[in-house]
């Protein structure tokens, strides 16, 4: 009886040190998450130096925790177009200025407008009226389309809509009226004239007059760079566990409108360092690949060169790891390539149920919707993960720490630590 009251102590010791030791660890976590989507990384894009910031604050982090390079340093860099907009838009109806990234964005592909436009208002019950484009140029007078997408929900109709903007964009600015929640991205080319989503309820119905300041700035040879470090594994160095996550966001809209991205992507981010710091302190089989890619927002465009320019050979990744929208996670997760790599879907699924972790695992197919899709293409092993639940703001200003809620990370360490322990 002794000696059962001895060994339960032991296993309650055990126990209570290991669910401190995943607090420390979660502490770490919310500490570079909170770092990556604060004010100062500037919603790391293409305005004020937000991306090169970020890029700084993951090169100290990699060296901090003994990660090696293989080159010169944790950077692989590339060059990029990308459509920006440094100065603060202005958009007014009869004085009264609108709230950027509230009441409206601009278009990721606006080109630039200034000055005080009549508006000509389109709906779907009028569209078919709506001259070709360059017929609603009339000498003398400033006009401003206004499309207006209230009530259409069919999937043809919106395109034909999304057609219209971009056409008369080349002659006119444009402003789209949507109920839908306002979402953000980048673009890498520039319309002639601005373009501008706006929430419906934004504008007045009796309006006359439209004053318009947007400015953008095409950045043709914009430099990024992706940040790639290792551990060198014991047993077969050679062969690699490769661990992704995005770090690059929307940046700035202006000076004032922030896209802090914080579930998109810092949560990631906070979990590869995290990973690296938790392989940092083992006995790794395979060399460890941690890999924060730039590029993500604007079409996979830092995993596509990386695939294209490896830095070690593709064939000789055992398995790759995406991971995405970490933020949440009361709802379980999706993993994306579940389908055509069944047998470690089944891995986790199964250390999912043994172990009594997360609410779902729900499996999904292949898609191009982040960096793992590039790898897939090159016959490398991979999954996408990303959690579901949780707040909805997803590429808009409000996606910031407070939205974030980490609870579920001692169970999501878990199973990423044990299905990778099973290569």
């Amino acid at each position: 009886m002794h000696k059962a009251l001895q060994i339960s102590a032991l296993l309650l010791l055990v126990c209570c040190f290991a669910n401190d030791l995943l607090s420390q660890n979660r502490t770490f976590l919310e500490k570079k998450a909170k770092d990556l989507s604060s004010a100062s990384m500037k919603g790391r894009g293409y305005v004020e130096n937000g991306l090169e910031k970020a890029a700084g604050y993951l090169h100290h982090q990699f060296d901090s925790l003994g990660l090696k390079n293989f080159k010169k340093d944790y950077c692989q860099k590339f060059k990029m177009a990308v459509n920006t907009f440094p100065e603060d838009p202005f958009v007014s109806f009869g004085g009264e200025e609108l709230l950027v990234g509230v009441d409206y964005h601009i278009d990721p592909s606006s080109g630039d407008s200034k000055g005080i436009y009549e508006p000509l208002i389109f709906s779907e019950k009028n569209v078919i009226d709506l001259p070709e484009p360059g017929r609603l140029i009339i000498p003398g007078k400033k006009l401003v389309l206004v499309l207006d997408q209230r009530n259409i929900s069919d999937k043809d109709s919106l395109a034909m809509f999304r057609s219209l903007k971009m056409r008369h964009a080349e002659y006119l600015p444009v402003i789209v009226l949507t109920e839908n929640k306002l979402t953000w991205s980048v673009s890498d080319e520039q319309h002639d004239h601005a373009i501008i989503e706006m929430s419906a309820d934004a504008f007045p119905e009796d309006t006359r007059k439209v004053e318009l300041g947007i400015n953008a700035e095409l950045k043709s040879e914009f430099e990024a760079m992706n940040m790639i470090g290792f551990l060198k594994g014991r047993t077969e160095p050679d062969s690699f566990i490769v661990l992704t996550a995005h770090y690059d966001h929307l940046g700035m809209m202006g000076t004032e409108a922030c896209f802090y991205g914080a579930n998109d992507n810092a949560s990631g981010c906070a979990y590869l360092l995290e990973l690296a710091r938790h392989y940092a302190e083992k006995y790794n089989k395979y060399s460890m690949v941690f890999i924060a890619f730039a590029g993500e927002e604007a079409g996979l465009l830092g995993s596509k060169y990386f695939v294209e320019q490896p830095l070690f050979p593709l064939e000789r990744i055992k398995f790759l790891l995406n991971i995405d929208l970490m933020g949440n996670g009361d709802e379980g997760i999706t993993v994306v390539n579940g389908t055509i790599f069944e047998e470690q879907f089944k891995w986790i699924t199964s250390i999912n149920k043994e172990k009594g972790l997360l609410n779902k695992v729900k499996i999904r197919g292949p898609a191009a919707n982040s960096d793992h899709y590039w790898f897939t293409q090159k016959g490398v092993p991979s999954f996408f993960i990303y959690t579901m639940g949780g707040s909805k703001a997803y590429h808009d200003v409000n996606d910031n720490f407070d939205n974030l809620n980490f609870e579920e990370f001692p169970d999501l360490f878990v199973l990423i630590t044990e299905f990778l322990s099973r290569f």
